[in-house]
C-alpha cells in the first residue's frame, strides 16, 4: 500500500439467510381417505426445505403420518401435482402446517394452520317405510360414515327438503342421524 505496510486479509466467510415463515399449503383432489397439498415457498428461494406435519404427525414420502419429520424442497414436495395425504378417516378434519428451514437447517415457525376435511361418504339408498297419503318414515342407508355427519334429504316429488320437525320446506338442513 501507499504507507508501506502489509496487510493478511481476513479468511473468507459465509453466512445463509433465515427461511421466511411459508404460507398455507393449497389443497385438491380430497376424497373419502386422502388428499393432496401444494407447498407454496412464499418468500423462499427454491433451496429452502419444508416439512408438513397432519394433526401433530409428520408426513412420510409415502404419503402416510409418521413420527420423523421429511424435509424436502417445493419442487420436491410438490412433484407432478401435489403431496399425496393418504390413510385418512372419511368426513374428518385435518390440520396441516408446514414449517421451512434453510442450509444451515435453522427452522422457521409453522405455517398458519389449515383445516382440510375429507369427504362424506355416499350412503346406500334410503330405507322408506309406514307409507302413508301425508307421511312416511326415511331411514337414511347404511355407510362408513362417522355418527357426526350430517344428511339432508331432498323430498323430489316437491322439490323441497324435510326440516327437523318432519315438515318440508325450501331451506335445506342438514343434522346426523341421530337427531
Amino acid at each position: 500500500n501507499i504507507l508501506g505496510s502489509e496487510f493478511t486479509p481476513s479468511e473468507q466467510t459465509s453466512a445463509t439467510t433465515f427461511a421466511a415463515k411459508p404460507p398455507q399449503p393449497t389443497p385438491s383432489d380430497i376424497t373419502t381417505n386422502s388428499f393432496k397439498l401444494n407447498v407454496e415457498s412464499g418468500a423462499n428461494p427454491s433451496n429452502t426445505e419444508f416439512t408438513i406435519t397432519i394433526n401433530g404427525n409428520n408426513l412420510q414420502n409415502n404419503g402416510t403420518q409418521g413420527d420423523s419429520p421429511v424435509w424436502k424442497t417445493r419442487t420436491q414436495w410438490n412433484g407432478v401435482d401435489g403431496a399425496t395425504v393418504s390413510g385418512l378417516n372419511v368426513d374428518s378434519d385435518y390440520t396441516i402446517v408446514v414449517k421451512a428451514r434453510n442450509t444451515d437447517n435453522i427452522e422457521t415457525a409453522g405455517s398458519d394452520p389449515l383445516i382440510v376435511s375429507t369427504m362424506s361418504a355416499a350412503t346406500d339408498a334410503p330405507i322408506i317405510s309406514n307409507l302413508t297419503p301425508v307421511t312416511q318414515n326415511v331411514v337414511i342407508g347404511p355407510d362408513e360414515n362417522p355418527a357426526t355427519t350430517k344428511y339432508s334429504i331432498f323430498e323430489s316429488l316437491t322439490g323441497k327438503y324435510v326440516q327437523a320437525d318432519g315438515t318440508l320446506s325450501t331451506t335445506e338442513v342438514f343434522q346426523t342421524r341421530a337427531q
